[in-house]
């Protein structure tokens, strides 16, 4: 048998008068400690510290069980934002028009979608990284071949898919035409033109046509295609077809034009190209 101490809770023997915190068992006063001073309230202190422990620890596991049970939020959000549960879909829906996300994200792309497609208004070479710090990328293929050092680059002849954009640089990849596809690297943003991407097309010229300087018979004449010239051009559905290259020439001569400027965009009418091969015209 044991007895527990009323004052301090220290379990004493049965037989035990006094408690060593000095409470008397048979007269149940509390007397002077059995203890040395140095010693009193020892007992009681590990007993308080024990349970006060017990507690933390109590409290400690009851948090993390909450933690456990709380839906994740997405990182990112302040203190002060009201939380939005991680979706479980590949991708987030897109934000309101005109809500806050909405705005964010047209101002950090530029009026540019990641994922896209878009048409390049400027001659850029690819590189490493977002900057003129980051080396070219080098054509291999094209290195090889010609025996001097070539690089990557995109032109007005292209469509490319918008991968990223980093400050002022975007990283893009060919799509059209599809054996430049392993073309890509980061170029200046404000090379890619915004809006839909136009359909780059091969064929030939059917009729004689003037080159325009713009989508209008009114626009600037910048030269002549006869047929068969064969040519590559992009389609936007506008009636209008631009020029990625051709063998133009100038107008009232037979001698070809020096450099077209095809960067500035020179325009025929789409009547006048076919991608049927001449040699099946009239049948």
């Amino acid at each position: 048998m044991s007895r527990t101490c009323p004052q301090c809770k220290l379990v004493s023997p049965d037989d035990a008068v006094r408690c060593d915190c000095g409470y008397d068992f048979k007269e149940r006063i509390v007397r002077e400690s059995n203890l040395p001073a140095d010693r009193r309230g020892t007992s009681a202190t590990k007993i308080r510290l024990a349970l006060l422990l017990g507690v933390l620890m109590l409290v400690v596991v009851f948090a993390v069980s909450l933690q456990h049970e709380s839906p994740p939020v997405n990182q990112g959000q302040s203190d002060d934002q009201h939380p939005t549960v991680t979706p479980t879909a590949p991708q987030p829906p897109s934000a309101p028009v005109g809500s806050e996300a909405s705005t964010n994200n047209r101002n950090l792309l530029g009026g540019l979608q990641v994922g896209r497609e878009y048409d390049i208004t400027k001659e850029a070479d690819l590189r490493e990284g977002p900057g003129e710090s980051y080396a070219k990328k080098i054509n291999q293929k094209a290195s090889d071949v010609l025996k001097t050092i070539q690089y990557m680059s995109v032109d007005t002849s292209v469509t490319v898919k918008l991968l990223q954009v980093k400050d002022q640089w975007a990283e893009v990849q060919v799509t059209q035409p599809e054996w430049l596809a392993t073309h890509r690297g980061w170029i200046p943003k404000d090379g890619i033109q915004g809006g839909a991407s136009s359909a780059k097309l091969s064929g030939w010229i059917r009729h004689t046509c003037r080159v325009y300087r713009g989508k209008s018979t009114t626009s600037k004449v910048m030269g002549f295609l006869a047929p068969p010239a064969s040519v590559g051009v992009a389609a936007d559905g506008s009636g209008w077809l631009r020029l990625i290259n051709g063998p133009i020439k100038v107008e009232g001569t037979d001698q070809f034009l020096d450099n077209p400027d095809f960067d500035a965009g020179l325009y025929i009418q789409a009547a006048n190209f076919t991608t049927t091969i001449p040699s099946k015209w009239g049948k």
